[in-house]
């Protein structure tokens, strides 16, 4: 085996260029004996690391939407329901006796909004 022609491994069957002297394996191509090899072994020290972190960041997630779906529930307990919010509504108009009111008038955060975005078109008295 000399030549410009590629050096095939008989142990690990790898084609190398025909410069090449040793495989990646440890086989000496001179020699023609397996000594120690340059490719480095995988190192399976780290493996746990992988399954932990998927963990750590499924019970991070569960965690996070645990928590919101405690906050949206909270929120409606803490909420009576449409039916009663409109009941408590139309009593608090009863007991200021607004039921007769016929005009509006704007709010009175309407003058910063008009010096900052202009005035707004006329629109039909209400």
């Amino acid at each position: 085996m000399g030549g410009t022609s590629p050096k095939e491994c008989p142990v690990c069957d790898t084609v190398s260029p025909a410069s090449t002297e040793r495989c990646d394996c440890g086989y000496d191509f001179r020699t023609k004996k397996v000594e120690t090899s340059r490719a480095r072994p995988l190192d399976l020290r780290w493996l746990w690391a992988v399954p932990v972190a998927v963990l750590t960041s499924l019970f991070a997630l569960t965690a996070l939407f645990y928590r919101q779906f405690e906050t949206l529930s909270g929120y409606f307990q803490s909420h009576p329901p449409p039916a009663e919010r409109i009941a408590q509504i139309r009593e608090m108009i009863a007991e200021e006796h607004w039921e007769n009111l016929t005009h509006e008038r704007d709010l009175e955060v309407a003058s910063l909004f008009h010096r900052q975005f202009g005035p707004a078109q006329p629109s039909a008295k209400r």
